[in-house]
């Protein structure tokens, strides 16, 4: 008997609340009015955040994991300035970070990467060397082609 009454009044009590709820309109679109930012406006827009003079290493940190959660790779002048900001910051550990985050961008399209040492050789000056000629890639299982100087194999 108590059963009974209890679902025939929670019954009547959901149909009383149900019924001020409005109703979702399946037609309606939202759409959004933000601007959309072209590759140039994106890619000036972290370099200049790159080439900041007061730029710290947790900013340096916080920028790339936004490129790496990002479902692009970089472009080279965009790891250049960053390449620059850790040298500003006197940061070793940090260029090591932001040279395994592009290798591992550039794993699914095996052109990428030999394009990316390219860019970065030629921007270099001739007081620096490549990035390669430090050692880091033997430590990071990649091996440079015999006979063929700044092309890596990114496999």
């Amino acid at each position: 008997m108590f059963r009974l009454t209890a679902s025939r009044l929670a019954s009547a009590v959901q149909s009383r609340f149900s019924a001020n709820i409005p109703k979702m309109t399946v037609g309606a679109r939202l759409m959004s009015s933000e601007k959309v930012e072209s590759d140039e406006e994106f890619d000036a827009r972290y370099e200049a955040f790159f080439n900041r003079k007061d730029i710290d290493g947790w900013e340096i940190r916080k920028a790339m994991g936004d490129l790496a959660g990002m479902d692009l790779v970089p472009e080279p002048t965009i790891v250049a300035a960053a390449l620059r900001a850790c040298r500003r910051v006197n940061d070793y550990s940090l260029t090591t970070r932001i040279l395994e985050i592009v290798h591992f961008k550039c794993m699914h399209n095996k052109e990428i990467w030999p394009y990316m040492l390219q860019v970065q050789t030629k921007s270099e000056s001739k007081s620096s060397r490549p990035c390669f000629d430090f050692g880091y890639f033997l430590f990071a299982g990649i091996e440079a082609h015999p006979g063929r100087v700044g092309h890596l194999d990114a496999s």
